[in-house]
C-alpha cells in the first residue's frame, strides 16, 4: 500500500493534473489604486499562529481579522498577521519554522489575480516566492491552513507545491461558477468531519468586492475536507483536503468558512486547529518518508 501510494504519487507529480477550463467573469475590484495599502512588514517576534492574507495593496479583502479571533477563540494564545503589497510578495519572517510558528494560514480571500489569468500579474495571491518559503516552513514539521477559492486559478495549474504540500491530486475550477449560497457537510475522517454550515455571499464579512463564490472541485491524495451544494446552480463537489504526511499536516480549502456566521467560522477553525496541533484523531499519516527517498531527499 505505501509502496503504491508513493509510486502514484511520483506519477502524479509528474504529469499534469486535470484541471477545468479558466472562467474570465470575475469581477476587478474598483477600490482604487492597487498597493494604496502596504504591504505589511514581518512580525517582531514568534506566535502560536501566523496568518499570511493576500489583498494586492488593499484590493481584495483582508479576512485576517475574522481567522485571528477564530483561532483565538480557540485556544491560540498569540496570533499575528501580515498582509501583501501591490504585486508583492508575503514579508514572511526570518526565521520562518515552526518553532517559531507553530500554525500557518495563508489566505487568498477572493483575490484571482496571478499568472494562470489577465491581469498576470506573478506576484498576486500566493506565489511562487511564497510557496518557496512556505515549503521551508512546512520542511520544519510545520502546519499549515490554506483557505484559497481561487488560488489555484490564479496559479494556473496544480503540479508541484499543491500536490506535495497541499495533497491536491487534482482539480476542477469554479464548478459552481459565480453562485452566491452554499452548504456544506464535513468528510468522515477528514478535519472538520461531524461539522456542517451554510455560507452566504450576503453575509458579513464575505467580501468587500463584487465577486460571488468560485469553488473548485478538489480530489485529495488522502483525505477530503468538506462536501458542498451550492446554490442557485444545483452543482455540488468535494472541497478540501485533509493532509498528514508524517511531517507535516495541511488542512486546504477552496471553500471559503469566513463568509458563514462568526460562531460557525469559529467552530470550523477550532476542528481545523485541533487537527493541525494533532489534538484530534489523524487520518493514516501518508509515506512521506518515503516520497522523500525516491527524490533523494529536500
Amino acid at each position: 500500500m505505501k509502496f503504491f501510494f508513493a509510486v502514484s504519487l511520483l506519477a502524479l507529480m509528474v504529469a499534469s493534473a486535470a484541471f477545468g477550463a479558466p472562467s474570465t467573469s470575475r469581477t476587478i475590484p474598483n477600490m482604487g489604486p492597487a498597493g494604496s495599502v502596504p504591504g505589511s512588514s514581518a512580525p517582531d517576534g514568534p506566535a502560536d499562529v501566523l496568518i499570511a492574507s493576500s489583498t494586492n495593496g488593499g484590493t481584495f479583502t483582508n479576512l485576517a481579522p475574522n481567522y485571528a479571533a477564530a483561532f483565538t477563540a480557540a485556544g491560540a494564545t498569540s496570533v499575528t498577521s501580515i498582509t501583501d503589497g501591490a504585486d508583492a510578495p508575503f514579508a514572511f519572517p526570518v526565521p520562518f519554522t515552526s518553532a517559531e510558528y507553530g500554525t500557518a494560514a495563508i489566505l487568498t480571500n477572493e483575490n484571482f489575480w496571478g499568472p494562470g489569468n489577465a491581469p498576470a500579474q506573478i506576484e498576486t495571491g500566493c506565489s511562487l516566492q511564497d510557496e518557496a518559503k512556505i515549503t521551508a516552513y512546512m520542511d520544519t514539521g510545520g502546519n499549515l491552513l490554506f483557505s484559497g477559492q481561487d488560488y489555484l486559478y490564479a496559479r494556473g495549474n496544480g503540479a508541484g507545491f499543491p500536490q506535495i504540500y497541499l495533497g491536491i491530486q487534482n482539480h476542477v475550477d469554479d464548478v459552481n461558477f459565480d453562485d452566491n449560497s452554499i452548504t456544506f457537510s464535513g468528510v468522515a475522517g477528514g478535519a472538520m468531519a461531524g461539522l456542517n454550515g451554510s455560507l452566504s455571499i450576503n453575509g458579513a464579512p464575505c467580501w468587500t468586492t463584487a465577486n460571488n463564490f468560485y469553488t473548485d472541485g478538489i480530489t485529495p491524495f488522502s483525505t477530503g475536507l468538506v462536501n458542498w451544494n451550492s446554490s442557485p446552480s444545483g452543482t455540488s463537489g468535494q472541497g478540501g483536503t485533509t493532509w498528514d504526511t508524517g511531517a507535516f499536516r495541511t488542512v486546504f480549502t477552496s471553500v471559503e468558512f469566513a463568509c458563514g456566521p462568526t460562531a460557525q467560522l469559529n467552530a470550523d477553525v477550532a476542528a481545523i486547529y485541533a487537527y493541525l496541533r494533532g489534538s484530534s484523531t489523524s487520518v493514516e499519516p501518508s509515506t512521506w518518508g518515503e516520497i522523500k527517498d525516491m527524490f533523494g531527499g529536500r
